[in-house]
């Protein structure tokens, strides 16, 4: 993904997500999850934006085998499988630890074909004239 500094995201509804430049690289990881663990014969990755409050919600959702439920604290790196082991890598350990920084959060669900990422945002509201 490039980097573009000076663009700034709009839910569409009046808000700006709370986020700064690495939000980038956290949908990225998210997206190169969809892709790579994916075991389709055709990857598919659909993409969803709901606002609702002073939250928006971003939702990726693929069609691949799915993360069991004993394993979706496992892939953010929140728990151990033993000292050695600490889950599938960096990358969903660092959107896990973004999300929070901007006092979001992000967590896996069974999707209709496969798993479906969650990444909520709170989200300001622009005065008229920042607008």
């Amino acid at each position: 993904m490039s980097s573009y500094s000076s663009a700034s995201s709009s839910t569409g509804s009046g808000s700006i997500v709370a986020a700064d430049d690495a939000v980038g690289v956290a949908f990225e990881a998210v997206f190169t999850n969809a892709v790579e663990h994916n075991d389709s014969s055709v990857p598919r990755a659909n993409f969803h934006l709901e606002t609702e409050g002073s939250h928006a919600t971003v939702e990726v959702e693929d069609n691949g085998p799915g993360v069991p439920e004993d394993e979706h604290d496992l892939i953010f790196g929140r728990e151990e499988v033993s000292p050695l082991h600490h889950g599938q890598g960096l990358d969903l350990f660092f959107v896990d630890h973004l999300m929070e920084k901007y006092g979001g959060n992000v967590w896996v669900e069974d999707g209709d074909d496969g798993a479906l990422f969650k990444l909520r945002f709170r989200t300001v509201e622009l005065s008229d004239e920042s607008r």
